[in-house]
């Protein structure tokens, strides 16, 4: 099976909060996205996007209200589960961008390489490199806010009136990756991925 070389880094710090994965090129963007978001231990509360130079591509259910008519220097917006990495308009630096919860706003550009493997098996991706623990549901601003101050913000009153799993993640983010413990989550995004789709055919009917 073929796959993708990658690199998805987070528009709050690219240094400090990336990825550098392997990702089978026959992903939809639905699969594409699951597997990314995987990677930074998401919880899939919310849903996300992918957008390139010309449009969005979103679920399904948001066509209706098209994020286009927003924005009318692009074109309508596609289904994700009905194009692939191949069917993107890649800006000239070979990115295109992934965002999830769009009141959160976590926002992720991809570089995609000329790079590819061979792997003998069909996993959905593979993290080999990276930095930053996870996404902080619900809790986008407490990041901005360390990694503007560092532990440093340990210090506020207020801060620390927060969940203390939260404050407990967000005291461990620059800590060096388990890859073994967060491939785990990776290797899961296609059985995440048939939850996620049945949940939205009992919500959707």
């Amino acid at each position: 099976m073929i796959y993708k070389k990658i690199k998805v880094m987070s528009t709050d710090d690219s240094k400090r909060f990336y990825r550098t994965m392997y990702v089978r090129s026959d992903l939809n963007l639905f699969q594409l996205g699951v597997t990314i978001l995987s990677a930074f231990n998401c919880m899939f509360y919310h849903m996300f996007l992918f957008t390139d130079k010309k449009r969005s591509y979103i679920d399904s259910s948001w066509l209706e209200d098209d994020f286009a008519v927003y924005s009318p220097i692009w074109e309508k917006s596609m289904d994700y589960e009905k194009c692939t990495v191949k069917d993107l308009t890649l800006k000239s630096n070979n990115t295109f961008r992934l965002c999830y919860d769009t009141g959160d706003n976590w926002e992720f550009d991809i570089k995609v390489y000329k790079a590819e493997k061979d792997f003998d098996d069909d996993f959905f991706g593979r993290i080999i490199d990276g930095k930053g623990q996870s996404i902080l549901e619900d809790h986008h601003h407490l990041l901005w806010e360390y990694l503007e101050k560092g532990k440093d913000i340990f210090k506020d009153e207020n801060i620390l009136d927060f969940d203390p799993e939260i404050l407990e993640e967000l005291e461990h983010f620059d800590e060096p990756l388990n890859l073994e413990e967060f491939n785990s989550e990776v290797e899961a995004a296609d059985s995440i991925c048939d939850d996620l789709l049945e949940a939205k055919k009992n919500f959707f009917g």
